[in-house]
């Protein structure tokens, strides 16, 4: 039964995720424009940290979107969360926002104005959607083999306990 309310239970699909960067709260950061944190973010950052995004919205602050090719929540809900937090942290010094990070996050509407009386503006980049795993074999850093070890063993051994 769909229950009309913004929380991650009611998320069936992982269609894009923004970042939000609140660099007007980052010390040496605070007097810049948004025109000067976006040359900052293609000339250090997009395809290397990060990807390029889709969609570059901003007012007071900064949005990065990015289309995902559709995923379904239940089973790409945790590789979406550890690429968006991946992501977020490397842009923790540029004022990336943790709690902005959930499914169910609601994006700024361009042409509307923000509450300090800004345009909302969208810059439109690029039209590729990307896809989770690519996401994570680009950006991601590779599972120890350890990790990928004792894995292997514990679906051994529900292999072996279901027989």
């Amino acid at each position: 039964m769909f229950i009309p309310k913004r929380e991650n239970l009611n998320t069936r699909q992982l269609r894009a995720f923004g970042i939000d960067l609140d660099y007007k709260y980052v010390n040496g950061l605070s007097h810049m424009s948004h025109e000067g944190i976006i040359y900052f973010l293609e000339n250090d950052y997009f395809r290397s940290i990060i990807p390029e995004p889709n969609i570059i919205i901003h007012a007071n602050n900064i949005q990065l979107i990015y289309l995902l090719e559709p995923a379904p929540y239940l089973q790409a809900g945790s590789l979406y969360k550890a690429l968006v937090n991946h992501f977020v942290t490397g842009l923790k010094e540029l004022g990336a926002d943790v709690k902005c990070t959930d499914f169910a996050r609601v994006m700024r509407l361009p042409g509307t104005w923000h509450k300090d009386g800004m345009k909302i503006v969208a810059e439109y980049r690029h039209s590729y959607r990307y896809t989770l795993r690519e996401l994570q074999e680009d950006y991601l850093p590779e599972l120890p083999s350890l990790w990928r070890e004792q894995k292997k063993n514990v679906i051994k051994e529900r292999r072996w306990l279901n027989n």
